[in-house]
């Protein structure tokens, strides 16, 4: 039986990724729940720091909803990942942000990727890592960078649908840093290897932790500098030149996606105006 700190608040995840929202309606925001909400549940898999909302500390909760049968922790109280963090305020996506790296974290390092011992949390002020408990070989969370931009021509934008989630969105294009790269090259290569263009006038926009499961995004505008569109056929559904005026569906402002394309309609309305 676990006890809690009522000197805590706790992101819960279920090891499916579901978020526990006790007494939340679906239109609410997410806020952390406090201790005594997650009293109904007598186990967890694993306990992380946090750090500090709203000047109280918070903690990662890791549960296995199976374990929760005939307890008040229902079905109706998990709410998706996904849709709360792209209803969230910036302070309340950091957060849930850092639960969902530091669960995925824990579940691939429980044990020593080198003599394969299992490893124990060490939290030290301003350090925190999985160590083996026989080699002592430390395992800090992966941060995997990856480039996003928005491609400019004129008055137009270029957005790509990807056959991988996205809900339906244009998006930008966005691709992982291989070895060797910087984040630049990433960029002329990525978009190549996606729409066959070229482009040039990178500029820095700004950059957005991305928890599925552990990107750190890292945005650019860019110009057209040449070719003509072909997709390449295992990443992107479609891609096409909107007209800024004229956009399709595109992701939420919560998005660093999002906040790329409000970037660059906002550069092309200020220079029509």
């Amino acid at each position: 039986m676990s006890v809690n700190n009522p000197q805590r608040c706790y992101v819960v995840l279920s090891t499916s990724g579901e978020l526990y929202a006790a007494h939340l309606t679906i239109e609410d925001v997410y806020t952390p729940v406090h201790s005594r909400d997650v009293d109904c549940m007598p186990s967890f898999i694993a306990e992380l720091p946090l750090g500090r909302f709203r000047e109280i500390e918070v903690h990662l909760r890791v549960v296995d909803k199976a374990s929760l049968t005939d307890t008040p922790a229902s079905s109706d109280s998990w709410r998706s990942f996904r849709q709360a963090l792209l209803e969230s305020d910036a302070k309340v996506f950091t957060l849930l942000s850092a639960a969902r790296q530091l669960m995925e974290w824990q579940r691939e390092h429980r044990y020593c990727g080198l003599c394969g011992a299992k490893t124990q949390l060490v939290h030290l002020p301003g350090d925190r890592y999985l160590q083996c408990t026989d080699c002592q070989h430390p395992w800090y969370p992966r941060i995997s960078p990856c480039m996003i931009c928005i491609i400019i021509k004129d008055d137009y934008l270029l957005l790509a649908k990807h056959k991988r989630g996205g809900a339906g969105f244009y998006s930008a294009l966005a691709g992982f840093v291989e070895p060797g790269e910087s984040i630049e090259q990433s960029v002329h290569r990525e978009v190549m290897e996606e729409v066959s263009l070229q482009v040039k006038n990178l500029e820095y926009i700004g950059s957005q932790a991305w928890s599925f499961p552990h990107q750190l995004m890292i945005g650019f505008l860019c110009h057209y500098a040449g070719g003509e569109i072909s997709l390449c056929d295992d990443e992107i559904a479609s891609a096409n030149w909107f007209h800024y005026s004229k956009l399709p569906p595109v992701p939420p402002i919560q998005s660093l996606s999002g906040q790329l394309i409000q970037a660059a309609v906002e550069r092309l309305q200020g220079r029509a105006g």
